[in-house]
């Protein structure tokens, strides 16, 4: 049912002068490093490669939802260390891509070089 809506979306959509989406432009790998929400720079692209304006690429699902929640508006946050894999869709077209949940737990900071400075006795 659901591939049968979207390629009636597709027909809909040629048939309105507007490109169905032959891929979509995303990294391959994203990496996040912190839990404040993100989004991942996508883009629908049509069969030149070539972008499509006003087609929104969204989430549509996450392999592991306990390191990687999906909220409004396709905004994603890590929940905790580790990979999950989102897929990115703008029908008919779809790509998933290897989200790094790389979550800081504690930042060590090394001192620089201790001087000490003297002053002679008066």
């Amino acid at each position: 049912m659901r591939s049968g809506l979207w390629a009636l979306m597709g027909v809909v959509m040629v048939g309105c002068g507007t490109t169905a989406p032959a891929s979509i432009q995303a990294p391959e790998r994203y990496e996040i490093d912190d839990t404040s929400l993100t989004r991942i720079g996508a883009k629908a692209l049509d069969e030149a490669g070539q972008p499509i304006e006003g087609v929104s690429v969204y989430v549509s699902g996450v392999s592991d939802p306990t390191v990687l929640k999906v909220g409004h508006n396709s905004e994603l946050q890590c929940q905790k260390w580790g990979l999950a894999t989102v897929t990115l869709e703008a029908p008919p077209a779809r790509k998933d891509v290897v989200v790094a949940c790389r979550l800081v737990k504690e930042l060590r900071v090394a001192p620089q070089t201790l001087v000490t400075v003297l002053e002679p006795d008066p």
